[in-house]
């Protein structure tokens, strides 16, 4: 699939300049360019180079212009297929089922979040950084969906290497078959803070009840998971939307409050959970003695 990569700056200056009621010369100084700047842009003639399309962007954001979260509620108003998103730190030119580390939470596949501020929450360090909208039409497509529980845990933590000891355990086999031959996973979003809990899982540390409670009120909702050619083709690109300095900035102070949250969850969970659910050696063991007492 190939992508168009030209961001909407254009229609949204436009949009600043109307809304505004702000002259060109005003909108041009508060953002840092030339007037001049401006006018090349309103003429359709010049593509601004990525730091200038930062400084507009960052100037809408810092006048209290959320162009990307409304653009994210007008999508999933206008139309009827799943709206998704991506967060890229650099261009994509072509999108692949094959394109990803085989270490990401389901393996190779082409991964969207179902909402911009899934997507923008992983990118949002890196700067010129954007995010792609999608939509997505599931009819016709074999699709697995997995909810916040032990199944979704383990299989994470198998794609991500934190339960090596395991791997040919039967109970991760059959799950791995399960989701063998789907062209589409759908299952919670972890991130960093969420691994470091899953982590301490399958290194013994915590127990399953103690880990699902922790990462149960994440926050962070969806991803959908493209795993084969046939659901990329089901793949509809909506727009491409910069991510500004200015709002980077916000997202990196929500995410540190996030973090602090996941904190303090996993310490209350770890209390309050004390001595219910199982460590990884007893439950692969519980579920070795299942199938011996089967066979």
């Amino acid at each position: 699939m190939d992508m168009d990569n030209k961001y909407l700056i254009l229609k949204d200056l436009k949009v600043l300049i109307e809304e505004s009621e702000d002259s060109i010369d005003d909108i041009a100084k508060r953002a840092g360019v030339s007037s001049r700047t401006i006018d090349n842009i309103l003429s359709g003639n010049v593509t601004p180079n990525n730091d200038i399309v930062d400084k507009i962007y960052s100037c809408a954001y810092d006048d209290g212009y959320r162009f990307n979260k409304i653009k994210e509620e007008i999508y999933k108003e206008t139309y009827n297929e799943k709206v998704l998103f991506h967060g890229a730190s650099k261009m994509i030119n072509e999108i692949r089922h094959d394109g990803s580390r085989d270490n990401c939470d389901f393996g190779n596949g082409f991964y969207l979040g179902e909402t911009y501020s899934q997507a923008s929450s992983f990118v949002y360090d890196v700067p010129f950084s954007s995010v792609y909208a999608f939509t997505i039409d599931l009819n016709g497509l074999k699709v697995i969906e997995f909810e916040t529980d032990i199944e979704w845990m383990l299989l994470v933590c198998y794609f991500r290497k934190m339960i090596n000891e395991y791997a040919n355990n039967t109970m991760v086999v059959e799950l791995l078959n399960r989701i063998k031959d789907v062209d589409v996973i759908i299952a919670p979003i972890a991130d960093n803070k969420m691994f470091n809990i899953m982590r301490q899982f399958g290194d013994g540390d915590i127990t399953t009840v103690q880990a699902i409670h922790s990462l149960a009120t994440s926050g962070l909702g969806k991803q959908f998971v493209l795993k084969t050619t046939k659901a990329i083709s089901h793949l509809t690109q909506v727009e491409r939307l910069f991510l500004s300095s200015s709002e980077r900035k916000a997202i990196s102070t929500l995410m540190e409050d996030r973090g602090r949250e996941i904190d303090t969850k996993l310490k209350l969970s770890k209390r309050e959970f004390r001595g219910k659910g199982q460590y990884i050696d007893e439950l692969f063991k519980w579920e070795t003695l299942i199938h011996s007492d089967l066979n």
